[in-house]
């Protein structure tokens, strides 16, 4: 009986070699494609978040831009005026600049279009968008008025525009407002 064990032991210590250096470096590359694949597809998502998330500020601070301008033609209404009244003159085109400063709206007339640095938009110290802070973020606003009286309209585009890495990205929104009183 001593025997057998011996020599099933001894066949066994023969038939069981290690891995051999070719192996181990197939299976690191393995790996290492691996990894690079996830590591890859992790700084990819990143990037388009980031992306994603400005696009998301500057359609909201376009749309913002428009509401302000609404918000004061309806005052116009509210106050019997012209609807565009204190905001364009009849038959012309406006930039300007437009925020809430927590008790108004502040309109800026601007030549030089968006690259005027009156369009840079800032944040406060209550994180809200302003022309006036300090803080830059990254973002100018201009809006744009083309009034058509004989039509009693007013076509308004609101740019936001800002730069990532180099490259100038924008969005833009645009709405006519109409004299419907």
């Amino acid at each position: 009986m001593k025997t057998r064990k011996h020599e099933n032991t001894k066949k066994l210590k023969q038939s069981n070699h290690g891995f051999t250096i070719l192996e181990i470096l197939v299976v690191i590359f393995i790996i290492t494609v691996g990894m690079v694949g996830v590591l890859s597809l992790i700084i990819q998502n990143i990037q388009v978040q980031y992306i994603n998330k400005n696009i998301l500020i500057a359609s909201q601070l376009s749309q913002e831009g428009l509401e302000l301008i609404r918000n004061q033609r309806d005052n116009n209404f509210k106050s019997n005026q012209w609807y565009m009244y204190n905001i364009i003159e009849p038959d012309e085109t406006n930039d300007l600049t437009i925020y809430f400063d927590g008790s108004e709206v502040v309109i800026n007339y601007i030549d030089g279009g968006i690259s005027n640095n009156a369009t840079k938009l800032d944040i406060d110290e209550n994180g809200y968008y302003t022309h006036e802070a300090s803080q830059d973020s990254g973002f100018r606003r201009l809006i744009t008025l083309e009034n058509n009286e004989e039509e009693e309209f007013t076509r308004a585009s609101s740019v936001v525009q800002w730069r990532v890495r180099g490259k100038i990205n924008e969005y833009t929104a645009e709405t006519i407002l109409y004299d419907w009183r």
